[in-house]
């Protein structure tokens, strides 16, 4: 997911690498459970191999809509692994509840993904921009599902720009987490709440590396 019309290539299926250091910043500083884990839209699975770099004891499971990346996930997702479109899959083929769905979903389609999320998983956390608080067509939804915000402070970079070098986003981005619709229907309305964090700092080089990633991935 990206903000798009600033300079940033646009890429079909909203497919935009996720850098692996926003992952880190979520895991060292929000415990999640072990567990059966769901990547709905896994990409070339970055934040799969996030996670396993963690030893987190997490067992996932995945979707993906292009063919093409079966061999990759196959082997990440032991749980089992679409190649289809997730939000038209029945839930019941996924085996059960999660104990947390996360992933980087496509920002045109990031209410779908989360709705379905939190009827499937436990905890739904999710990579948006800031700026998904906003919107009157989200405001009931938040006000009633009120997430807790993680803020990155450093913007990450998802693809190279039209110039061919890694641009910076136009936006600033967070991870959102929700419960599942069980959780907040035990709290009263005028109750419920969310939090906000703001996550550690990823070093220069850290992200340079991330950087030059995406230069080799462009070439």
């Amino acid at each position: 997911m990206s903000s798009t019309n600033r300079g940033i290539k646009r890429i079909s299926h909203d497919l935009y690498e996720t850098p692996p250091f926003v992952c880190n910043r979520l895991l060292e500083a929000v415990p999640l459970p072990p567990g059966r884990w769901l990547e709905p839209c896994a990409g070339s699975g970055n934040i799969i191999r996030a996670v396993n770099a963690r030893d987190l004891n997490v067992e996932w499971s995945g979707c993906e809509i292009r063919p093409e990346t079966q061999d990759v996930l196959a082997p990440l997702c032991p749980g089992g692994l679409h190649i289809f479109d997730f939000l038209a899959l029945p839930e019941d083929d996924f085996g059960g509840k999660f104990d947390v769905a996360l992933t980087n979903p496509p920002y045109s389609l990031a209410q779908e993904f989360i709705e379905k999320c939190m009827r499937m998983s436990r905890q739904t956390v999710m990579l948006l921009r800031l700026n998904f608080l906003e919107s009157e067509t989200r405001c009931e939804f938040m006000r009633r599902y009120p997430p807790d915000v993680f803020v990155l402070p450093n913007r990450p970079i998802f693809s190279i720009n039209k110039h061919g070098k890694p641009g910076s986003d136009s936006t600033a981005y967070g991870w959102f987490r929700w419960w599942d619709y069980e959780s907040y229907d035990r709290v009263p309305p005028g109750e419920r709440r969310g939090t906000v964090q703001v996550l550690n700092q990823t070093p220069l080089a850290e992200r340079k590396a991330w950087n030059q990633r995406l230069r080799e991935l462009a070439a």
